[in-house]
Order: C-alpha cells, then structure tokens, then sequence
C-alpha cells in the first residue's frame, strides 16, 4: 500500500509528465483504484476527471520541472485528440 497520504487518497498517483508536439508539458498518472475497469492504465488529468475519479496532487518537486505552463488552446487539442 502506497505510505504518501495523497496517494492513498486517491484513484490515481501522478507518474510524470511528457512533453506535447507543441512543447507543451502534460500531466500523466496511473489508475490505482481497486476495480476499475481500467485499473494501472496511463491517463490524462481529463480521462480521471471523465470517469470521476479523484485527481492526486502533483508532489512539488513536480511541479517545479513543469517547464511551461500549457494554453488552454493546447489543453482542448491535446484533450480532443485523447477522446477522438
């Protein structure tokens, strides 16, 4: 069982973030929650909120690397293409 408190918490722990065609930092975590269909899939913050599953917090060190932060123009793109 996960010892981070925000860990056990939540339907998901924050694994990283990976870089956009447009440069842009994205988000990813990991489905940790017991019985869900898609249990230890890598996902973005929009498919957790999409299943209404409980968004970990980003450990600060974390959001320290985040290089820039993304548009919102960028968030509906990368989103749209995730849920075509």
């Amino acid at each position: 069982m996960h010892k981070n408190r925000s860990v056990r918490n939540s339907d998901a722990v924050f694994i990283g973030w990976q870089q956009t065609p447009w440069g842009a930092p994205i988000a990813l975590y990991n489905i940790i929650a017991v019985g869900h269909p898609s249990f230890g899939s890598t996902v973005l913050e929009a498919t957790l909120r999409k299943f209404h599953l409980k968004i970990p917090r980003i450990p600060p060190q974390e959001r320290r690397a985040k290089k820039r932060p993304r548009s919102r123009i960028m968030q509906q793109e990368v989103e749209h293409s995730i849920n075509q």
